[in-house]
């Protein structure tokens, strides 16, 4: 399976997708994985939320969380032994090309929150940074 491996602590530059073996945990242990999608609580929340060498994968939310994940995961790791990663998934583009038909012949809709226009992207960042979005934020050009 391919996951996101952080190595070292540092930026986001670090951070890259790699093939992994899948987790097979010991007789005296439980694998306990959550995947969140909008994620808005800070990693020390999310890591007293879990078990001992629990793991748990943000895989969107706010700007703020996101980047907390990527620097403080592993730092949290290190001291706990828990797991706050965030979870990247490798595009691809006959997926993303069949969505995207299925999007124009609005067979599928996405949901979407708000619309900013260009000269107001600067708020409609901080709307969602401040973990208020539920749907996409559309910036109009």
């Amino acid at each position: 399976m391919k996951a996101v491996v952080r190595t070292e602590y540092g930026s986001p530059d670090v951070v890259r997708i790699e093939e992994v073996s899948k987790p097979v945990p010991s007789d005296n242990e439980v694998l306990i994985w959550v995947v969140d999608t909008i994620a808005h609580r800070s990693v020390s929340a999310y890591a007293r939320a879990l078990r001992p060498n629990g793991t748990y994968f943000i895989v969107g939310g706010s700007v703020p969380v996101l980047l907390g994940a990527l620097v403080l995961g592993p730092l949290t790791r290190l001291v706990t032994g828990k797991s706050v990663q965030v979870l990247a998934v490798p595009q691809d583009q006959s997926l993303l090309l069949a969505i995207t038909e299925l999007c124009a012949e609005r067979q599928i809709m996405p949901a979407i929150d708000r619309c900013y226009p260009l000269r107001d992207t600067r708020e409609a960042i901080r709307y969602v940074s401040e973990g208020h979005q539920r749907g996409k934020v559309v910036i109009t050009v």
